[in-house]
């Protein structure tokens, strides 16, 4: 049966290593798969790497999914020990850094040493996130999707409001003014010319006599 909890070598003792993650998914073909721990970056021959070392990358021997530690994915090196440093050699192979009461030593290897490529011939399976989400959370990934869709949605609906926004401004700097019914009242809305208002204007005939008005008052 498979699983996606990491095992290694602690004290002796093999347990479940909560800091790990495992290094790919487990399915009937393949039940079992290295393990990193997180924050690191799961690579080719069951090897894992730590790149925020204040003193440079170290490498270490991946953990596993199969608790017994058996399983040929685990490749289980260095007495199984639990992020058990490693160093390539000048010989061309891989050693077991000395590990004397908790203290790392990889100027003088072990005599435990394993063949391998060059750590930069190393493939990069994938980068396990910093943190473990839990069973009932989401992924990494789901979270960061979700984070992107959120922001392309808020993006979207402003530039919605401000489409909006712009348009019933210039509408009302670019209009003028209506009747009830459009301009001038009509009721289409239709523009209609207003007509002038003609005054005919009446003069005298000038080929005949004008009698002149009398400036005395009439007799009564």
């Amino acid at each position: 049966m498979s699983s996606q909890v990491c095992h290694g070598m602690h004290n002796g003792v093999i347990q479940n290593i909560q800091a790990d993650l495992p290094c790919g998914v487990t399915n009937s073909s393949h039940p079992y798969v290295t393990c990193c721990v997180n924050g690191d970056y799961c690579l080719s021959n069951s090897i894992c790497v730590n790149t925020n070392n204040e003193n440079g990358n170290y490498y270490y021997a991946a953990d596993c999914t199969d608790e017994t530690l058996t399983d040929p994915a685990c490749g289980t090196r260095c007495g199984g020990r639990n992020s058990a440093e490693i160093v390539y050699t000048s010989a061309g192979y891989w050693a077991c850094c000395e590990n004397s009461a908790g203290t790392v030593n990889c100027s003088d290897p072990s005599e435990e040493i394993f063949p391998g490529v060059a750590p930069s011939k190393l493939a990069t399976i994938q980068y396990l996130p910093s943190t473990a989400s839990g069973s009932s959370g989401i992924g990494a990934g789901a979270a960061a999707g979700i984070g992107v869709g959120a922001a392309a949605g808020l993006v979207i609906v402003a530039a919605i409001l401000a489409l909006l926004y712009f348009r019933r401004r210039n509408a009302q700097s670019d209009g003028l003014p209506q009747g009830a019914g459009g301009y001038n009242g009509l009721g289409d809305g239709s523009w209609a010319q207003s007509q002038p208002v003609v005054h005919q204007v009446y003069e005298l005939d000038r080929s005949g006599p004008h009698p002149e008005l009398d400036g005395q008052p009439k007799a009564m």
